[in-house]
């Protein structure tokens, strides 16, 4: 009868060892480097400029909408009609140092684009970055 051979380790072995360490490492770096929801509460308005007739009727019913496709909601302020363009505002934690303006976790920027959806989809300008 033959011997089993229990301990030689093949090449498949050290590519699942190798798989299962990257993947250890990628785990440990995100849950290190996970962003930061701290902060005063902050106002951030978005100046959407298409199709806003049929957004202005579903925004108001919303109470929390996600901000450029973060996993954290952010809550609805209110929304107002400026010609042809619709300023949206929406609150969330955020820092606002000299030059950089951390909202939601997230650095942002005047004039970035952004996007807020919930049950609808609207994409636009960030006009203003603002303590509450």
């Amino acid at each position: 009868m033959k011997s089993l051979k229990l301990n030689n380790i093949n090449v498949i072995d050290w590519i699942f060892l190798a798989v299962a360490t990257a993947l250890v490492v990628l785990l440990g770096i995100s849950y290190i480097y996970k962003p930061d929801i701290t902060g005063k509460p902050t106002l951030l308005t978005v100046r959407v400029t298409s199709d806003t007739s049929s957004i202005e009727k579903t925004i108001a019913k919303q109470k929390q909408i996600y901000f450029n496709s973060t996993n954290s909601p952010v809550d609805y302020i209110s929304s107002v009609k400026d010609g042809t363009n619709l300023l949206i505002t929406v609150r969330a934690p955020g820092k606002i140092e000299k030059d950089r303006f951390i909202f939601n976790g997230i650095r942002v920027l005047a004039g970035q684009k952004a996007e807020l959806h919930s049950t609808y989809f609207a994409q636009g300008l960030i006009t203003d970055v603002r303590y509450e």
